[in-house]
């Protein structure tokens, strides 16, 4: 998403479908019919949380607790990234808000809530990332709270390299094996 802030980079195939924004552990308790089967757990653990999440018991209350701070946790950083870069959430949290449901979004609606800034196939967007590569524009790029001192990969070199690139499994960009 750090790219997004730059106008125009961010592509949907016509059928896409994105959106999703969220985050999800899933959990299933299958306890009941492991115990109608017979079967109890009865695992050997390091510590009293290190079988949170196991689906052969039921979940605690405490375990649910700290895995929805996960969740949480997790949610609002990624909200955060999506905020940096897309230009229509940066100063509009509650637009944010209304997209960041789950939902997924067809192309054209994705269009419609500045998710994506434009339809079309992966040749479009090879022409755009060459015009973005060629220019001035792009600096290395570091994910929001990052410090400066941390090693970034340049945009440019990835769009440059990904240029150069056709548009097989066996290419390997010079700028990725850094």
């Amino acid at each position: 998403m750090a790219v997004g802030s730059e106008p125009n980079t961010i592509f949907a195939e016509p059928t896409t479908w994105t959106g999703s924004i969220g985050v999800i552990i899933p959990h299933f308790d299958v306890s009941g019919g492991l115990g109608k089967l017979g079967i109890s757990e009865d695992s050997i653990a390091s510590g009293p949380l290190k079988k949170m999440g196991s689906p052969t018991r039921p979940m605690s209350p405490e375990e649910k607790k700290i895995l929805q701070t996960l969740v949480d946790d997790s949610f609002k950083d990624f909200k955060a990234i999506v905020a940096s870069g897309r230009p229509k959430f940066k100063d509009n949290p509650a637009a944010l808000d209304a997209v960041a449901t789950g939902q997924i979004f067809t192309a054209k609606q994705a269009l419609a809530h500045g998710l994506v800034d434009k339809i079309g196939f992966i040749d479009v967007a090879i022409a755009r990332a060459t015009v973005i590569a060629s220019s001035n524009v792009l600096a290395p790029v570091r994910p929001p709270g990052t410090p400066s001192s941390t090693s970034a990969v340049s945009l440019r070199d990835i769009f440059r390299d990904a240029a150069r690139c056709s548009i097989d499994a066996s290419c390997a960009c010079e700028s990725m094996r850094k």
